[in-house]
């Protein structure tokens, strides 16, 4: 019921900066009100990705199918234990593992580790009758994969170099311009 009423609380601000933004209230609130600053900076962001829909439409897009990547490793890593124990589908992995990496990426442990694993046990041992050992080795080498995947792009990364350099100075003018010509059209 916490988490729900959280996420409840976060749509609704959402909604009503939205609104707010929607009907150009922004720029009439008192300036002392607490929360102004970050109202507008979501009616500047509500304003960049309007005009930017494509970009944003394929930017969920990709978002998704990284996702499904992550769910497909983690599937891989419970096939993998198939012969000792039932394999949970695609689709329960796909309803489990969003709510495991959410828990998990609260700072209540080094990665998520030991909480993930019991977390595993949990969902995988009441929706699919998953014994707790395995579900917890999958858990593990799901993990495993993850990190072996992200320590490589991490080594690509560090020895990437783009043509042409962004200079954070240039980004912040950049960002500056965009700021004062959307508080212009407000």
């Amino acid at each position: 019921w916490g988490a729900l009423a959280i996420l409840g609380g976060s749509l609704g601000v959402l909604g009503v900066s939205f609104l707010l933004t929607g009907f150009g209230v922004i720029h009439k609130l008192p300036a002392r009100l607490p929360g102004r600053d970050k109202l507008a900076e979501l009616a500047l962001a509500y304003s960049l990705y309007g005009r930017a829909w494509k970009p944003t439409a394929v930017s969920f897009i990709l978002s998704i199918a990284a996702h499904l990547g992550y769910f497909a490793m983690f599937f891989c890593a419970a096939a993998a234990f198939s012969a000792t124990s039932k394999t949970p589908t695609f689709g329960e992995l796909c309803a489990i593992l969003p709510i495991i990496t959410t828990i998990t990426s609260m700072p209540i442990s080094v990665g998520g580790l030991g909480v993930r694993e019991k977390l595993f046990q949990v969902f995988l041992g009441d929706l699919c009758g998953v014994s707790d050992a395995v579900a917890a080795l999958m858990s593990t080498t799901g993990y495993a994969l993850s990190l072996v995947w992200g320590l490589l792009g991490g080594v690509l990364y560090l020895f990437y170099r783009p043509s042409e350099h962004a200079r954070m100075r240039a980004m912040r003018a950049e960002v500056a311009t965009l700021e004062h010509a959307v508080a212009e059209q407000e």
